[in-house]
């Protein structure tokens, strides 16, 4: 009888430490709330973006020219969303990532904002249109990528010559001068494939004898080199 109850015990007892032990492995196994990311993080998964993730750290550091978001920067924004499919943002001068696609991406510090579209021609061939804006200016830049570099080449090259399609008679020269250098163009490329080319700062009774419109639609076209027109139309200012 007396060695029944002190086996009892022992078993009590090596329940108990057991039980003792268990908790404090799971205490230890838990999450640290602390150390999650923080609310304003990115996310962003990594395979479904895997192409503007590439392109982002193959393009040079001139691509913004008002803040700094440089070649580094973006290379260390793949890193972390390969690694975790997150990032937290602070590299762009206290700016936010505020739309990212697998071929667009915006973002916006209190600067102004910066875009950038990528068309693929064919595996490793891209077509990248950029535009930064501030109040009072703004850029627009074409590259093409291929492989492992980018540069800049001349718009003709990427999106053709979409002055000529605004006009109604490109023979008549005085209405050429509605476009002159001077013209001020405003560069619309959020929707996916499209590209919106507004002319500023004419409206449709100063020059409607002269023009069929003040915007140009243009539709990407990896076959055509690679935009091609796909309409003009008259919008408000």
């Amino acid at each position: 009888m007396k060695k029944l109850i002190i086996l009892t015990i022992t078993c009590i007892a090596l329940l108990n430490a057991c039980n003792s032990k268990g908790t404090k492995d799971t205490k230890d196994n838990a999450t640290d709330l602390s150390e999650l990311p923080k609310s304003d993080t990115l996310k962003i998964d990594f395979k479904p973006h895997w192409d503007m993730l590439l392109i982002l750290t193959i393009m040079p550091d001139s691509i913004t020219t008002n803040w700094k978001w440089t070649k580094q920067d973006r290379i260390d924004f793949r890193e972390s969303v390969q690694q975790h499919n997150y990032y937290v943002d602070t590299t762009l001068e206290n700016g936010i990532i505020t739309k990212f696609n697998n071929d667009y991406v915006k973002t916006q510090t209190d600067k102004g904002t910066f875009e950038l579209a990528a068309y693929r021609i064919e595996d490793g061939h891209y077509a990248i249109l950029t535009k930064e804006k501030t109040k009072d200016k703004q850029y627009f830049t074409t590259y093409e990528l291929f492989r492992m570099g980018a540069a800049i080449v001349p718009e003709k090259e990427i999106i053709g010559d979409y002055r000529k399609h605004l006009l109604k008679d490109t023979t008549r020269m005085a209405c050429f001068k509605i476009l002159d250098k001077n013209a001020r163009f405003d560069y619309d490329f959020a929707e996916s494939g499209k590209l919106r080319v507004r002319l500023k700062d004419v409206s449709k009774d100063e020059a409607e004898d002269c023009l069929k419109g003040n915007s140009v639609i243009l539709k990407f076209d990896e076959r055509v080199r690679p935009f091609v027109l796909e309409g003009v139309k008259w919008e408000e200012k």
